[in-house]
């Protein structure tokens, strides 16, 4: 089941960035980074990144939670959905300079296109490498 169409491209709402490790796509939400610098985590506030964490819950796709607190009131958090043989990966937190970085991250060329489809978004052409890599 899809929902209704909210765009006619992918690239309205999703960016192509650094691959994971040099073999694993990955593409971000774009405009979602300043939405995760909080102290208790993602609570919501990004409508493209909200409708897909309730596009994910209403698949039963169970969100994993790790995080990490320090003395100093610096802490990170990192939500993982896993789809597809991948999937979303979201790092929130109040922490500067740490790698990753705040963001949200589709995995996979895979679970981007389900993805995609999920959110009734047309699908792009193919990616160099996306045969490859699948």
């Amino acid at each position: 089941m899809t929902q209704e169409p909210v765009s006619e491209k992918w690239s309205d709402w999703f960016c192509r960035v650094a691959d994971r490790d040099a073999k694993t796509p990955r593409f971000s939400i774009i405009g979602s980074k300043s939405s995760l610098y909080e102290y208790d985590g993602y609570r919501g506030g990004h409508e493209e990144l909200d409708r897909i964490i309730k596009l994910l819950r209403d698949r039963d796709i169970d969100c994993y939670v790790s995080s990490t607190d320090s003395p100093m009131n610096v802490s990170s958090f990192r939500y993982s959905y896993d789809f597809e043989g991948c999937g979303l990966e979201i790092y929130s937190g109040n922490y500067l300079f740490h790698p990753p970085g705040q963001g949200v991250f589709i995995v996979g060329f895979k679970a981007f296109r389900w993805l995609l489809d999920q959110l009734g978004i047309k699908q792009p052409r193919r990616f160099k490498n996306e045969i490859a890599a699948e």
